[in-house]
């Protein structure tokens, strides 16, 4: 995909009805996606396969995007054409549109039709999460754990990995048992408010279990001040700002990170302006023999799942300083 934060932005409307002024969206992607403009000025995205044109029935219709398909004629083979209905969501297309194209990236050029349903896949995971973000809104436990997060992806991983890896490294919007993965490491992430009790909770046996690999559990709490606080963010004006520096940088990160965004359940509210999150502590501790935990092989045969928390003055023992802490889970 182009490396630049409006991809539409040099394509010319084009003067004719019916017609789209287009230009490959990526040159060196093996299938054939195409950035477009059609007569309204709206921004498209077509992508051609040589598979039969698909049923009406079975083309996902994400909020705030048309989608259409036609035959290609004599040529044979079908187009699907994605168009934007709400200007201002063309980050989130531009995200969608990134990530069509990278769940077809290995793919050969052969391929067309499987890449057709991938794609029409990938539609239809995103029609619901767009309905699930515009429709639902955070609990104040998710909006504290995704402010962590974002935090922690802020303040620690994006200076010392750069954008897209660091965003690439945050798996917790998609069900992973820990937030984020870096080179065979992992670390959770547990924030809180300062004024609760301090525990760590933990949603299952897998979670704290080294048998996959070495974890470092990163405990934060955060206040909740006036908005004029020095440091105090909202999470839209988190979310804001992370995206703002990714488009100027990395395009690419940016377009990811939408995607875990909406992964989280998260867009753009009103809701979200208030409260502003400050935070208050951070501290790590080493998951290692001794660390209170319960792991799978603890489990009695027939138990399906557990759920439980840890005191946090408990884990004492194990605490590592930050500076430590960030050697350890980059392998420095």
């Amino acid at each position: 995909m182009t490396d630049t934060a409006d991809p539409w932005c040099d394509i010319a409307v084009p003067s004719e009805v019916n017609s789209l002024n287009v230009r490959r969206a990526d040159v060196e992607h093996s299938l054939d996606y195409w950035f477009g403009r059609d007569l309204q000025g709206r921004y498209v995205l077509c992508f051609d396969s040589d598979a039969d044109v698909p049923s009406a029935s079975s083309v996902p219709k994400p909020a705030g995007i048309e989608v259409s398909t036609l035959g290609l004629g004599q040529r044979g083979g079908s187009r699907l054409v994605l168009t934007l209905l709400e200007s201002e969501q063309v980050d989130i297309f531009r995200a969608l549109c990134s990530d069509l194209m990278r769940s077809t990236t290995g793919l050969s050029g052969s391929e067309s039709g499987a890449g057709l349903s991938i794609t029409l896949n990938r539609l239809r995971r995103w029609q619901s999460l767009l309905e699930r973000a515009r429709n639902d809104l955070l609990p104040r436990t998710k909006v504290i754990g995704l402010v962590g997060e974002l935090l922690f992806l802020r303040d620690l991983l994006v200076p010392r990995m750069g954008n897209f890896d660091a965003v690439q490294s945050w798996r917790g919007p998609y069900g992973d048992e820990q937030d984020f993965l870096m080179v065979g490491r992992m670390i959770e992430i547990k924030t809180q408010l300062s004024t609760s009790d301090r525990y760590l909770p933990v949603s299952s046996a897998e979670q704290l279990d080294t048998s996959s690999g070495p974890i470092l559990v990163c405990h934060q709490t955060l206040d909740v001040p006036a908005d004029e606080a020095v440091g105090a963010v909202s999470l839209n004006g988190l979310v804001n700002s992370l995206t703002s520096a990714m488009d100027a940088m990395e395009p690419a990160a940016a377009d990811l990170f939408q995607t875990s965004l909406l992964e989280a359940g998260y867009r753009w509210r009103d809701e979200y302006e208030r409260p502003s999150w400050l935070l208050n502590s951070r501290s790590f501790y080493e998951v290692r023999d001794g660390f209170p935990r319960i792991t799978t092989h603890m489990i009695a045969s027939g138990i399906d799942r557990v759920r439980y928390r840890v005191s946090v003055p408990a884990c004492a023992a194990f605490e590592i300083g930050e500076r430590t802490a960030m050697e350890w889970a980059l392998d420095e």
